[in-house]
């Protein structure tokens, strides 16, 4: 395991409500989260609060929609949510986003157009 943080921008302004995914290229190994907080900066967990991701690479994901807002107060009900950033950034397959987790810290940061 190591250490993972960073910051988002979008078009230079801190994305300060999401998530950010690491996808592991290697089906054996566990993805890593975070969520985005003020200034943009996000620290991975992949089995604790902020223990990070183990070593190898990843697909990175990205999206803007505020976690809690998944959350509604009746199981079912559909939920509208918006995104304010391009389609491409939330799918591992699109976002053109890969990183190597290597010993240490890591810190990757994120600009997206």
């Amino acid at each position: 395991m190591a250490r993972v943080s960073g910051k988002v921008t979008y078009q230079g302004q801190p994305l300060e409500t999401g998530t950010i995914s690491f996808i592991s290229t290697d089906p054996a190994r566990p993805n890593a989260n975070g969520t985005l907080g003020p200034g943009g900066e996000y620290q991975l967990q992949t089995r604790e609060p902020f223990d990070g991701a183990e070593l190898g690479e990843y697909q990175i994901v990205i999206s803007d929609i505020d976690p809690d807002a998944m959350n509604s107060e009746l199981p079912g009900e559909p939920l509208e949510l918006t995104s304010n950033l391009p389609e491409k950034y939330q799918s591992p397959t699109t976002s053109g986003l890969t990183r190597t987790v290597e010993r240490g810290r890591n810190t990757f940061d994120f600009d997206l157009e």
